[in-house]
């Protein structure tokens, strides 16, 4: 039954009269995805995530009913899945390992530098230091200056008291 989703999608497309390349142009998917999934060749695809969207989509914009392609593809490949399970030479099921993680590890969070936040902690730390020079700057400024009128003021006020 999985044989008859690339019939499918292949008669689709040819009744309608449209190139794998139109197709693809117009769906956003490669090409030789495309004809891969009119073939069945599942192995092209990096994971099984991208042969299901990939089917979805291509059946929609066909007009087909995209969840029945769907699952007739995911029951075909839990059928293999299951087979690859089985060790014909022993007539024994394989399962998964697996490990425990250490309560020691559990407990600790590891602390992680990554680039771009050690960046910015250290633009962060120029700005602050940047605004803090500036303040001590201007008050070093306006320190300066203050005894200067000081002065001018008070001798300007005892010249307007003298007459």
């Amino acid at each position: 039954m999985a044989e008859d989703i690339g019939k499918q999608l292949q008669e689709a497309r040819r009744s309608r009269e449209i190139s794998l390349e139109q197709v693809s142009k117009e769906i956003k998917i490669g090409p030789r995805y495309l004809q891969a999934l009119e073939k069945e060749d599942y192995d092209v695809f990096p994971a099984d995530i991208y042969v299901v969207s990939f089917l979805s989509c291509y059946a929609r914009y066909l007009g087909l009913d995209a969840e029945l392609l769907v699952n007739i593809y995911k029951r075909g490949c839990s059928r293999e899945k299951d087979k690859l399970k089985l060790n014909p030479k022993l007539n024994i099921v394989t399962g998964h390992i697996t490990v425990e993680k250490p309560i020691l590890r559990e407990r600790i969070i590891p602390f992680r530098i990554r680039k771009k936040s050690f960046i910015r902690f250290v633009l962060a730390i120029g700005i602050l230091a940047g605004a803090f020079l500036l303040a001590i700057y201007y008050l070093r400024l306006t320190y300066d200056e203050f005894p200067k009128q000081a002065k001018i003021k008070s001798a300007v006020s005892l010249d307007v008291l003298k007459k």
